[in-house]
Protein backbone atom coordinates (compact mmCIF):
# COMPACT_ATOMS: atom_id res chain seq x y z
CA UNK A 1 0.00 0.00 0.00
CA UNK A 2 1.27 3.47 -0.83
CA UNK A 3 0.95 6.26 1.70
CA UNK A 4 -2.63 7.55 1.89
CA UNK A 5 -3.05 11.31 1.99
CA UNK A 6 -5.99 13.47 3.04
CA UNK A 7 -6.76 14.38 -0.56
CA UNK A 8 -7.25 10.69 -1.42
CA UNK A 9 -10.10 10.07 1.03
CA UNK A 10 -13.75 11.15 0.94
CA UNK A 11 -14.37 14.69 2.16
CA UNK A 12 -14.98 15.21 5.85
CA UNK A 13 -18.64 15.52 6.89
CA UNK A 14 -20.02 18.93 7.70
CA UNK A 15 -18.59 20.12 11.01
CA UNK A 16 -15.69 17.66 10.93
CA UNK A 17 -12.46 19.53 11.65
CA UNK A 18 -9.03 18.71 13.04
CA UNK A 19 -7.69 15.17 13.39
CA UNK A 20 -8.63 13.00 11.53
CA UNK A 21 -11.05 15.04 9.44
CA UNK A 22 -9.05 17.94 8.05
CA UNK A 23 -5.62 17.12 9.54
CA UNK A 24 -3.27 14.26 8.65
CA UNK A 25 -0.02 12.78 9.94
CA UNK A 26 3.13 13.89 8.12
CA UNK A 27 4.04 11.42 5.38
CA UNK A 28 6.96 9.08 6.04
CA UNK A 29 9.75 8.32 3.56
CA UNK A 30 9.46 4.99 1.76
CA UNK A 31 12.32 3.63 3.90
CA UNK A 32 13.35 3.96 7.53
CA UNK A 33 16.30 6.23 8.40
CA UNK A 34 18.67 3.23 8.38
CA UNK A 35 17.61 2.31 4.84
CA UNK A 36 15.47 -0.70 5.72
CA UNK A 37 11.87 -0.88 4.47
CA UNK A 38 9.23 -0.05 7.04
CA UNK A 39 7.75 -3.22 8.59
CA UNK A 40 4.27 -4.14 7.41
CA UNK A 41 1.76 -3.24 10.13
CA UNK A 42 -1.73 -4.78 10.20
CA UNK A 43 -4.51 -3.00 12.11
CA UNK A 44 -7.85 -4.73 12.70
CA UNK A 45 -11.09 -2.97 13.66
CA UNK A 46 -13.98 -5.11 14.96
CA UNK A 47 -17.31 -3.30 14.75
CA UNK A 48 -21.01 -3.84 15.27
CA UNK A 49 -23.43 -0.91 14.95
CA UNK A 50 -20.82 1.72 15.74
CA UNK A 51 -21.66 3.86 12.73
CA UNK A 52 -21.69 7.02 14.85
CA UNK A 53 -17.95 6.66 15.44
CA UNK A 54 -16.73 4.35 12.68
CA UNK A 55 -15.65 6.86 10.03
CA UNK A 56 -13.52 8.79 12.52
CA UNK A 57 -11.79 5.53 13.50
CA UNK A 58 -11.16 4.54 9.88
CA UNK A 59 -9.60 7.89 9.05
CA UNK A 60 -7.42 7.84 12.17
CA UNK A 61 -5.81 4.64 10.84
CA UNK A 62 -5.68 5.50 7.16
CA UNK A 63 -4.24 9.00 7.66
CA UNK A 64 -1.20 7.82 9.64
CA UNK A 65 1.09 8.74 6.74
CA UNK A 66 2.58 5.24 7.07
CA UNK A 67 3.84 3.66 3.83
CA UNK A 68 3.35 -0.04 4.67
CA UNK A 69 -0.09 -0.45 6.20
CA UNK A 70 -2.66 -3.23 5.99
CA UNK A 71 -6.10 -2.38 7.42
CA UNK A 72 -8.80 -5.01 8.05
CA UNK A 73 -12.32 -4.24 9.29
CA UNK A 74 -14.54 -7.04 10.62
CA UNK A 75 -18.18 -6.00 10.79
CA UNK A 76 -20.71 -8.23 12.53
CA UNK A 77 -23.67 -7.50 10.24
CA UNK A 78 -24.32 -3.92 11.36
CA UNK A 79 -27.69 -2.39 10.53
CA UNK A 80 -26.94 1.27 11.34
CA UNK A 81 -25.25 2.53 8.15
CA UNK A 82 -21.79 1.15 9.02
CA UNK A 83 -21.68 -0.95 5.83
CA UNK A 84 -22.32 2.13 3.70
CA UNK A 85 -19.40 3.88 5.40
CA UNK A 86 -17.15 0.88 4.74
CA UNK A 87 -18.12 0.86 1.07
CA UNK A 88 -17.00 4.48 0.77
CA UNK A 89 -13.56 3.55 2.12
CA UNK A 90 -13.12 0.09 0.58
CA UNK A 91 -10.42 1.27 -1.82
CA UNK A 92 -8.07 1.68 1.14
CA UNK A 93 -8.94 -1.29 3.38
CA UNK A 94 -10.15 -4.88 3.48
CA UNK A 95 -13.55 -5.50 5.03
CA UNK A 96 -16.32 -8.00 5.39
CA UNK A 97 -19.72 -7.93 7.05
CA UNK A 98 -20.63 -11.37 8.38
CA UNK A 99 -22.08 -12.94 11.52
CA UNK A 100 -19.62 -13.62 14.32
CA UNK A 101 -19.67 -14.78 17.94
CA UNK A 102 -18.65 -11.44 19.41
CA UNK A 103 -15.73 -9.04 19.50
CA UNK A 104 -13.05 -11.63 20.27
CA UNK A 105 -14.22 -13.86 17.42
CA UNK A 106 -14.19 -10.89 15.03
CA UNK A 107 -10.64 -10.07 16.11
CA UNK A 108 -9.50 -13.64 15.65
CA UNK A 109 -10.91 -13.67 12.13
CA UNK A 110 -9.31 -10.36 11.32
CA UNK A 111 -5.88 -11.43 12.54
CA UNK A 112 -6.13 -14.66 10.54
CA UNK A 113 -6.03 -12.41 7.46
CA UNK A 114 -3.09 -10.36 8.74
CA UNK A 115 0.25 -10.38 6.90
CA UNK A 116 2.00 -7.73 9.02
CA UNK A 117 4.89 -8.59 11.33
CA UNK A 118 3.35 -6.10 13.81
CA UNK A 119 -0.39 -6.20 14.55
CA UNK A 120 -2.84 -4.12 16.56
CA UNK A 121 -6.53 -3.54 16.93
CA UNK A 122 -8.47 -0.36 17.39
CA UNK A 123 -12.15 -0.58 18.27
CA UNK A 124 -14.67 1.30 16.17
CA UNK A 125 -15.32 3.89 18.90
CA UNK A 126 -11.63 4.65 19.58
CA UNK A 127 -8.93 6.13 17.37
CA UNK A 128 -5.20 6.21 16.78
CA UNK A 129 -3.33 9.48 17.26
CA UNK A 130 -1.12 11.03 14.56
CA UNK A 131 2.14 9.17 13.99
CA UNK A 132 1.21 6.25 16.26
CA UNK A 133 1.90 3.47 13.75
CA UNK A 134 5.30 4.85 12.69
CA UNK A 135 6.33 5.16 16.35
CA UNK A 136 5.29 1.58 17.13
CA UNK A 137 6.91 0.28 13.93
CA UNK A 138 10.20 1.98 14.80
CA UNK A 139 10.21 0.21 18.16
CA UNK A 140 9.28 -3.08 16.49
CA UNK A 141 12.14 -2.81 14.00
CA UNK A 142 14.58 -2.33 16.89
CA UNK A 143 13.11 -5.13 19.04
CA UNK A 144 11.00 -7.53 16.91
CA UNK A 145 9.77 -9.77 19.77
CA UNK A 146 8.58 -6.94 22.00
CA UNK A 147 5.02 -5.84 22.62
CA UNK A 148 4.91 -2.06 22.16
CA UNK A 149 2.61 -0.21 24.55
CA UNK A 150 2.06 3.54 24.60
CA UNK A 151 0.03 5.95 26.67
CA UNK A 152 -3.69 6.40 25.89
CA UNK A 153 -5.95 9.41 26.27
CA UNK A 154 -9.11 8.37 28.12
CA UNK A 155 -12.07 10.55 27.06
CA UNK A 156 -15.41 10.46 28.90
CA UNK A 157 -18.00 11.57 26.36
CA UNK A 158 -20.64 12.41 28.97
CA UNK A 159 -18.54 14.68 31.18
CA UNK A 160 -15.83 15.76 28.75
CA UNK A 161 -13.22 14.64 31.29
CA UNK A 162 -9.89 13.51 29.81
CA UNK A 163 -7.06 11.61 31.48
CA UNK A 164 -3.77 10.40 30.09
CA UNK A 165 -3.28 6.74 31.06
CA UNK A 166 0.43 5.96 31.32
CA UNK A 167 1.32 2.25 31.18
CA UNK A 168 3.49 0.72 33.88
CA UNK A 169 4.35 -2.59 35.55
CA UNK A 170 3.79 -4.69 32.43
CA UNK A 171 5.51 -7.87 33.53
CA UNK A 172 3.68 -11.16 34.01
CA UNK A 173 3.97 -10.66 37.78
CA UNK A 174 2.51 -7.16 37.57
CA UNK A 175 -0.39 -8.20 35.34
CA UNK A 176 -1.38 -11.32 37.24
CA UNK A 177 -1.28 -9.34 40.50
CA UNK A 178 -3.36 -6.53 38.97
CA UNK A 179 -5.54 -6.11 42.08
CA UNK A 180 -2.56 -4.70 43.98
CA UNK A 181 -2.27 -1.83 41.48
CA UNK A 182 1.03 -3.17 40.17
CA UNK A 183 0.27 -2.59 36.50
CA UNK A 184 -1.82 -0.51 34.14
CA UNK A 185 -2.36 -0.34 30.41
CA UNK A 186 -5.11 0.27 27.89
CA UNK A 187 -5.42 -1.90 24.81
CA UNK A 188 -5.81 0.84 22.13
CA UNK A 189 -2.17 1.83 22.68
CA UNK A 190 -0.81 -1.72 22.24
CA UNK A 191 0.96 -3.32 19.25
CA UNK A 192 1.90 -7.03 19.17
CA UNK A 193 4.51 -9.01 17.20
CA UNK A 194 2.54 -11.42 15.01
CA UNK A 195 5.11 -14.20 15.42
CA UNK A 196 4.56 -14.29 19.20
CA UNK A 197 0.80 -13.78 18.79
CA UNK A 198 0.56 -16.90 16.63
CA UNK A 199 2.98 -18.91 18.77
CA UNK A 200 0.83 -18.44 21.89
CA UNK A 201 -2.45 -19.26 20.14
CA UNK A 202 -3.86 -15.81 19.38
CA UNK A 203 -7.02 -14.23 20.78
CA UNK A 204 -9.14 -16.45 23.04
CA UNK A 205 -12.53 -16.12 21.36
CA UNK A 206 -14.33 -17.56 24.40
CA UNK A 207 -13.69 -14.30 26.28
CA UNK A 208 -15.96 -11.29 26.09
CA UNK A 209 -14.15 -8.60 28.07
CA UNK A 210 -10.60 -9.54 29.10
CA UNK A 211 -9.19 -10.87 25.81
CA UNK A 212 -6.53 -8.15 25.72
CA UNK A 213 -5.42 -8.87 29.30
CA UNK A 214 -5.29 -12.60 28.58
CA UNK A 215 -3.36 -12.12 25.33
CA UNK A 216 -0.70 -9.98 26.96
CA UNK A 217 -0.30 -12.49 29.82
CA UNK A 218 0.13 -15.36 27.36
CA UNK A 219 2.60 -13.45 25.21
CA UNK A 220 4.71 -12.61 28.26
CA UNK A 221 4.54 -16.22 29.42
CA UNK A 222 5.72 -17.24 25.91
CA UNK A 223 8.87 -15.14 26.26
CA UNK A 224 7.90 -11.72 24.93
CA UNK A 225 8.47 -8.48 26.85
CA UNK A 226 7.08 -4.96 26.73
CA UNK A 227 8.61 -1.77 25.43
CA UNK A 228 6.74 1.09 27.10
CA UNK A 229 6.41 4.46 25.37
CA UNK A 230 5.62 7.65 27.26
CA UNK A 231 3.95 9.29 24.29
CA UNK A 232 0.23 8.73 23.67
CA UNK A 233 -0.62 6.48 20.74
CA UNK A 234 -4.42 6.31 20.92
CA UNK A 235 -7.62 7.79 22.30
CA UNK A 236 -10.14 5.64 24.15
CA UNK A 237 -13.74 6.86 24.17
CA UNK A 238 -16.00 6.08 27.12
CA UNK A 239 -19.68 6.46 26.17
CA UNK A 240 -23.07 5.19 27.26
CA UNK A 241 -22.88 2.01 25.17
CA UNK A 242 -19.26 1.14 26.06
CA UNK A 243 -18.64 -2.26 27.63
CA UNK A 244 -16.60 -0.38 30.25
CA UNK A 245 -19.82 1.36 31.31
CA UNK A 246 -22.56 -1.19 30.73
CA UNK A 247 -20.71 -4.34 31.83
CA UNK A 248 -18.10 -3.05 34.27
CA UNK A 249 -18.78 -5.76 36.86
CA UNK A 250 -18.71 -8.60 34.34
CA UNK A 251 -15.46 -7.20 32.99
CA UNK A 252 -13.92 -7.18 36.46
CA UNK A 253 -15.04 -10.74 37.16
CA UNK A 254 -13.75 -12.06 33.83
CA UNK A 255 -10.41 -10.34 34.45
CA UNK A 256 -10.26 -12.15 37.79
CA UNK A 257 -10.97 -15.49 36.12
CA UNK A 258 -8.28 -14.91 33.49
CA UNK A 259 -5.69 -13.91 36.10
CA UNK A 260 -6.21 -17.24 37.88
CA UNK A 261 -5.01 -19.05 34.73
CA UNK A 262 -1.50 -17.75 35.41
CA UNK A 263 -1.26 -18.01 39.18
CA UNK A 264 1.03 -21.02 39.06
CA UNK A 265 3.54 -18.98 37.03
CA UNK A 266 3.78 -16.25 39.70
CA UNK A 267 4.76 -17.54 43.14
CA UNK A 268 3.88 -15.66 46.32
CA UNK A 269 0.64 -14.04 45.17
CA UNK A 270 -1.70 -12.84 47.91
CA UNK A 271 -4.73 -14.77 46.74
CA UNK A 272 -6.84 -13.60 49.66
CA UNK A 273 -6.32 -10.00 48.51
CA UNK A 274 -7.41 -11.08 45.03
CA UNK A 275 -10.66 -12.51 46.36
CA UNK A 276 -11.29 -9.36 48.40
CA UNK A 277 -10.89 -7.29 45.24
CA UNK A 278 -13.40 -9.55 43.47
CA UNK A 279 -15.85 -9.09 46.35
CA UNK A 280 -15.49 -5.30 46.15
CA UNK A 281 -16.08 -5.34 42.38
CA UNK A 282 -19.19 -7.50 42.77
CA UNK A 283 -20.60 -5.26 45.54
CA UNK A 284 -19.97 -2.18 43.43
CA UNK A 285 -21.81 -3.79 40.54
CA UNK A 286 -24.65 -4.77 42.84
CA UNK A 287 -25.08 -1.20 44.06
CA UNK A 288 -25.09 0.06 40.49
CA UNK A 289 -27.63 -2.53 39.38
CA UNK A 290 -29.90 -1.81 42.34
CA UNK A 291 -29.78 1.92 41.63
CA UNK A 292 -30.89 1.19 38.05
CA UNK A 293 -33.73 -1.08 39.19
CA UNK A 294 -32.13 -4.39 38.12
CA UNK A 295 -32.96 -6.20 41.34
CA UNK A 296 -32.14 -9.76 40.24
CA UNK A 297 -28.73 -8.72 38.90
CA UNK A 298 -28.07 -6.82 42.15
CA UNK A 299 -28.92 -9.92 44.20
CA UNK A 300 -26.64 -12.04 42.02
CA UNK A 301 -23.77 -9.59 42.51
CA UNK A 302 -24.24 -9.59 46.29
CA UNK A 303 -24.28 -13.38 46.36
CA UNK A 304 -21.09 -13.51 44.32
CA UNK A 305 -19.49 -10.95 46.65
CA UNK A 306 -20.31 -13.12 49.67
CA UNK A 307 -18.85 -16.16 47.95
CA UNK A 308 -15.67 -14.24 47.11
CA UNK A 309 -15.39 -12.99 50.69
CA UNK A 310 -15.60 -16.58 51.98
CA UNK A 311 -12.91 -17.64 49.53
CA UNK A 312 -10.77 -14.72 50.70
CA UNK A 313 -10.99 -16.00 54.25
CA UNK A 314 -10.09 -19.50 53.16
CA UNK A 315 -7.11 -18.27 51.12
CA UNK A 316 -5.90 -16.20 54.07
CA UNK A 317 -6.00 -19.25 56.33
CA UNK A 318 -4.17 -21.34 53.75
CA UNK A 319 -1.53 -18.68 53.27
CA UNK A 320 -1.01 -18.45 57.03
CA UNK A 321 -0.78 -22.22 57.33
CA UNK A 322 1.68 -22.37 54.46
CA UNK A 323 4.01 -19.79 55.96
CA UNK A 324 3.84 -20.93 59.60
CA UNK A 325 3.88 -24.69 59.07
CA UNK A 326 0.51 -25.17 60.81
CA UNK A 327 -1.53 -28.24 59.86
CA UNK A 328 -3.95 -27.92 56.95
CA UNK A 329 -1.58 -26.01 54.71
CA UNK A 330 -1.89 -28.56 51.91
CA UNK A 331 0.86 -29.21 49.40
CA UNK A 332 3.25 -26.26 49.33
CA UNK A 333 4.49 -24.55 46.20
CA UNK A 334 7.07 -21.76 45.98
CA UNK A 335 7.19 -19.50 49.02
CA UNK A 336 4.72 -21.74 50.85
CA UNK A 337 1.76 -21.01 48.59
CA UNK A 338 -0.67 -23.88 48.23
CA UNK A 339 -0.81 -25.35 44.74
Amino acid sequence: MTTIRLRDLPSAPQGGTGWPWTDESPGRPERMPDGRPWPLVTVVTPTLNRGRFLEETLRSVLLQGYPNLEYVVQDGLSSDGSVEILRRYESWLQWESAPDRGQADALRRGFQRAAGSLIAWINADDMLLPGAIAEAATQHAADPDAVVVGAVWHHDEASGFEELIQPYGLSLEGLVGYWAGRSRFQQPGSFFPRRIYEACGGIDSSLEYAMDFDLLCRMLAAGSHVRVLDRPLARFRLHAASKSVTHATRMALETSTVARRYWDLVPGLDRAAHQRSVARAALSGGRRALGEGRVLEAASCVGFACFAALRAGREALRRRAGTTGLPGGGRRGPEGAER
